[in-house]
């Protein structure tokens, strides 16, 4: 239970008039329940709480008293008690830079004013900060005419932070993109974003000289106490040199505690948490995105690996122009650079637009009319294909980067041919149609990514739904031991001969006289094309058979099994990115995404 008795006294407190008496009437014991049940309802609210209240004597900086729930909001083990006190005990936890900011704002507000400030908060018994955002106010000018006491409340701002970060350093890298004069411009523009959006002390490019085999640094940001060295492509020893080789980005937690030449040489900058991030021309590794913070600092996350990778693309396309790759350039990176920046900055908007949309629906704010209620419906299910165009356009952007995002694992085919299928099925309801699954007695082992599996699936059921008019769409599974076939049958129309192969590319959209009414003009032509990419980064393919008046059937198909994972000792594989092994970008079955050392 929080400790209040030094929280400060209620103002306004009844003072009787000069000269006056009374007695005080005795306490009964109702009130004396009343007043307990009051601050146990007082101390619940302040556990439970996101927010860390706090006074201080504005004179002295002195830390009156602080909520007990800063240990849980702020994070680690210290009590309030060992942090309230002088100045200099709790002001140790403020991050340095941010000292003198946070003590200016509050005496900027003394008497009667407000401040608002941001500031790093290092969690107890840890090295690591978050941000916080504090507001409060200051009743007092803390001299002669009065004592100054500072009252104030802090809330975690580290998300809310990121999200305005993240906005602002994809606005400037795209401003300073559009504005620079030669690929090494670029490339500076790249790794200056990853140091801030990324919250790292160093960023670098190694780009690779095919006449040596060598990666040598092509831009960097963030000053070193070391000269940078250059790193052979065969090093065994060299995380940068493996995630060239291997078009596998890795996380590391501590890369001056490895046992390397190269991380001993490194030493010298203090680096701790390392990411490497593959950057990819033309179907192959051209050169690693490296980004560093210092040793006791918070390691990256996957999260940090989705930004990394967006820069990569970035920095993919201004090496693409170095090469004097025009069709490259100009045609695939450059479309594929542009698609996942719009799919990116598309995603965040339409997801809380949604979100402050459902709110809308639950009546949150207030109560609706059945008119109104109708109008958000409508603009939900319009935010809902955006936001789908959105991620089919990310999805596709990524898998003509080599970055197709999938997670490969053993699983049974049944359960997302089952899930799909149920996701689906009341749709083909509504249009008169059959759904069909046919059953298999036992488990059908496919190794591959349930998920995208499960996405894949949904598409080609919508699809033969939608371009159905009567009839069955009848959905299957089999495996031969080494291959799993999924398979999608309608009785609609058909596809010509001619456009079975131009149905897989993006945007294309093929004319059909069954479309469904309501279906008209919807889709982008996306879904196809992302679900062979997704195929293909699983060591699968998609395909189609057909003849026109007789219906199609599309097969996915999947190996059975999975090969011997990474022999790469002290590498764990947390996800799978489908990065390229070959020319179409399509990595091994095995491979796993991210490494994490």
């Amino acid at each position: 239970m929080p400790d209040v008795s030094n929280a400060p006294s209620l103002p306004n407190a009844y003072r009787p008039p000069a000269g006056a008496s009374f007695a005080p009437a005795p306490v009964t014991p109702e009130e004396r329940t009343s007043d307990a049940a009051a601050l146990e309802r007082y101390r619940a609210c302040l556990d439970a709480t996101p927010a860390i209240l706090y006074e201080l004597c504005l004179e002295t900086g002195r830390l009156l008293w602080v909520s007990e729930n800063v240990t849980q909001v702020g994070g680690g083990s210290t009590p309030p008690s060992e942090i309230v006190g002088e100045r200099e005990r709790w002001l140790a936890y403020v991050h340095p830079d941010d000292r003198a900011g946070l003590e200016a704002a509050m005496v900027g507000a003394r008497g009667g004013g407000r401040y608002d400030v941001e500031f790093r908060l290092r969690s107890s018994g840890t090295a690591q900060y978050r941000w916080f955002r504090s507001t409060g106010t200051v009743s007092g000018t803390g001299d002669a005419a009065g004592p100054g006491r500072v009252r104030g409340v802090a809330l975690m701002h580290e998300e809310q932070r990121r999200l305005t970060l993240r906005e602002r350093t994809y606005q400037e890298l795209m401003l300073g993109v559009s504005r620079a004069v030669g690929s090494d411009e670029v490339l500076v523009h790249v790794v200056e974003a990853a140091r801030r959006l990324l919250d790292a002390n160093r960023a670098k490019i190694y780009a690779a000289d095919a006449r040596d085999g060598v990666l040598r640094n092509a831009a960097q940001s963030g000053a070193v106490a070391v000269p940078v060295l250059d790193v052979p492509v065969d090093d065994p020893d060299s995380v940068i040199a493996r995630c060239f080789r291997t078009g596998v980005p890795e996380l590391v937690e501590d890369y001056g505690g490895l046992e390397t030449a190269l991380a001993a040489r490194l030493r010298a900058n203090e680096t701790g948490p390392l990411l490497t991030v593959p950057v990819r021309v033309g179907g192959a590794s051209a050169a690693v995105l490296v980004v560093t913070r210092e040793r006791g600092e918070r390691p990256f996350t996957e999260a940090d690996v989705e930004d990394a990778m967006h820069l990569g693309a970035q920095a993919s396309f201004a090496l693409a122009v170095a090469r004097r790759d025009a069709t490259a350039a100009s045609d695939s990176v450059a479309r594929s650079s542009f698609l996942s920046v719009l799919g990116h900055e598309l995603r965040t908007p339409l997801n809380t637009m949604e979100g402050f949309l459902e709110l809308l629906a639950l009546e949150t704010p207030g109560p609706l009319t059945a008119r109104q209620h109708d109008y958000v419906a409508r603009v939900r299910r319009a935010s809902a294909h955006v936001l789908r165009l959105a991620e089919d356009l990310f999805d596709l952007s990524r898998a003509e980067l080599g970055q197709a995002r999938v997670t490969l694992a053993g699983f049974d085919a049944r359960e997302p041919l089952a899930h799909a299928a149920d996701l689906v099925r009341l749709r083909a309801e509504r249009a008169g149609l059959v759904m069909e699954v046919a059953p298999a007695d036992e488990a059908v082992r496919a190794h591959g990514d349930a998920d995208r599996v499960r996405q894949i699936l949904v598409n080609l059921l919508v699809n033969a739904v939608k371009f159905t008019t009567a009839g069955v769409v009848h959905a299957s599974v089999e495996s031969d031991g080494e291959r799993v076939r999924f398979h999608v049958r309608d009785t609609g129309e058909g596809i010509p001969r001619g456009l079975q192969e131009r149905i897989f590319e993006p945007f294309f959209q093929a004319r059909s006289t069954q479309r469904r009414t309501e279906d008209a003009g919807s889709g982008a032509g996306l879904g196809l094309a992302v679900s062979r990419s997704l195929a293909r980064a699983m060591g699968g393919e998609l395909s189609v058979a057909s003849d026109p008046g007789t219906g199609s059937t599309f097969t996915l198909t999947l190996p059975a099994r999975g090969e011997a994972s990474s022999d790469v000792p002290g590498v764990r594989g947390v996800g799978v990115e489908g990065s390229g092994g070959t020319a179409a970008g399509v990595r091994h079955p095995s491979a796993p995404t991210i490494r994490v050392v």
